[in-house]
């Protein structure tokens, strides 16, 4: 089994394993000796440490092929804060508006989700990390110039990645100008 897959496989048992960490967050919450908590308080406990789970697994799972530089790190930052804002006023609302423990609730699980989607985004490999990755394994491939697919060995000059089409002249042209200008 390759790494990739390997990784794939992990991603997907995260949430079940987000789950069970809520769950038995939840019930330690409810049974610490002293604590005489409301459900609002054990959920948001819940919610913070299953948070924290989540943020921690995906990070150590994708880590290796991220490629982290200072725009990427300050982007995730960035993104993790509006992310908690939003879900707090997201939890808020429908705390307010339908019930206390549905708010405190979905307000984790909003979080979670939106946290997961911005990574998506922010930490993928851009076209020129791609070429930048392809041509340090010592080959010259011909890529995309529009998103970095190697196209080297296709008859055709539309990338099937993302439907761009050149003509010869035009892939050598930009082939030259990656040879020649810095890769971010």
């Amino acid at each position: 089994m390759s790494r990739l897959v390997a990784q794939i496989l992990l991603a997907m048992i995260m949430m079940p394993l987000a789950g069970l960490v809520y769950f038995i967050t939840a019930i330690f919450g409810f049974e610490i000796p002293g604590w005489d908590w409301e459900y609002n308080r054990v959920f948001m406990l819940a919610n913070g440490v299953t948070f924290v789970f989540v943020v921690c697994y995906w990070w150590l799972l994708w880590k290796p092929r991220t490629n982290w530089t200072a725009m990427r790190a300050l982007a995730t930052g960035a993104a993790t804060l509006v992310i908690l804002i939003i879900s707090a006023i997201a939890g808020a609302g429908i705390h307010f508006g339908i019930g206390d423990d549905l708010g405190v609730f979905s307000g984790g699980c909003i979080a979670i989700a939106l946290w997961l989607f911005a990574t998506v985004f922010i930490w993928r490999e851009t076209a020129g990390e791609r070429i930048a990755r392809l041509r340090a394994t010592g080959r010259n491939p011909v890529c995309c110039p529009n998103c970095g697919y190697n196209m080297t060995g296709l008859g055709v000059s539309l990338c099937p990645e993302c439907g761009a089409k050149y003509t010869l002249d035009e892939l050598f042209t930009q082939q030259q100008n990656f040879d020649s200008a810095e890769l971010t």
